[in-house]
């Protein structure tokens, strides 16, 4: 018998403050420890003091100079630590099996997560490269920056690392959706809800410093929503877990960088340095992008008819 994503959520004990403690306790343990050990590396390895250490601009950008190793090995042990507390915390805490959360028939659909995985990944690359040819006077300096070497060097931790975040933010996710599966019954209201909540669980933890917080909130909010309705059509996280990690890997091939910051360390292939003077326009237009690469992706991949149950 098929259990449905929703109804998983009942196995075990659901008592609000079992939500509450995991989602404000769990996931800050690890952020706290990875926090710890930048700190005492930036300190007594790159020699910045501590009162240069309150400025976060500073250490972003010392962040981002960082070898890729180094980043790569912040970012995997930060995200894979907090997906790791949240499923022990759900074993723990609710006495549920974790896999709950994930594919609660037990069963990770290895095809889905592929196909989902392919097509999200071409239909990103493709956008950009229009946003390229459509408006070419928006970028500067864009250039083939191929290292072979280091590029196949840290190819499998760019990969580990999309999968991890991509683990991290999803899991997160659908456990907010379950949580709040088990008390809200309008399916359109618990979307946007869930939503809500964990884009901004996830913006939290994440940090984002490129754009307002108002225009990060909004973007990751539509893909919040685009997301909840995928989980709940396939009553598991592998078609979003697919469309996360093709995003977080689309950089490896052609990444964006901005003219007021330091250029990131990381390997590509293609960089384009984006005018500081259109960033706002262009991270308008973003959100209807992402509608549209949404829109085409469902058409593709979600064919089935809707299970979704609330």
């Amino acid at each position: 018998m098929t259990i449905k994503y929703l109804d998983a959520a009942r196995q075990g004990k659901n008592q609000w403050w079992r939500y509450i403690s995991i989602l404000t306790v769990v996931p800050f343990v690890p952020v706290c420890c990875v926090s710890i050990g930048l700190t005492i590396w930036l300190h007594f390895f790159v020699n910045v003091s501590f009162s240069d250490l309150q400025n976060k601009v500073l250490v972003s950008k010392i962040i981002r100079t960082m070898p890729p190793g180094g980043i790569y090995l912040l970012t995997i042990s930060l995200t894979s630590s907090i997906c790791a507390c949240i499923l022990l915390g759900i074993q723990k805490i609710h006495q549920r099996d974790f896999l709950a959360t994930i594919c609660p028939n037990h069963k990770f659909n290895v095809d889905r997560y592929t196909k989902a995985f392919i097509v999200w990944f071409l239909i990103s690359l493709l956008f950009r490269i229009l946003q390229l040819k459509l408006d070419p006077q928006a970028f500067q300096d864009f250039k083939l920056v191929f290292k072979p070497i280091d590029w196949s060097i840290y190819l499998v931790p760019a990969i580990i690392n999309a999968i991890s975040i991509a683990f991290c933010t999803e899991v997160i996710r659908g456990y907010v959706l379950q949580g709040l599966g088990t008390i809200v019954r309008h399916k359109y209201l618990l979307i946007f809800t869930s939503s809500l909540l964990s884009s901004s669980f996830v913006l939290l933890i994440a940090n984002k410093a490129q754009c307002s917080q108002l225009q990060c909130l909004v973007f990751n909010l539509i893909l919040g929503i685009g997301l909840a309705t995928a989980i709940l059509f396939e009553n598991s996280l592998e078609l979003v877990l697919g469309i996360q990690t093709a995003a977080n890997l689309v950089p490896i091939f052609l990444t964006y960088q901005y003219s007021e910051t330091l250029p990131s360390s990381l390997p590509t292939i293609f960089s384009a340095t984006l005018n500081s003077q259109l960033i706002s326009s262009i991270e308008s237009t973003a959100i209807v992008v992402l509608s549209i690469k949404l829109a085409i992706f469902y058409a593709i991949l979600l064919r089935k008819t809707p299970t979704i149950n609330v």
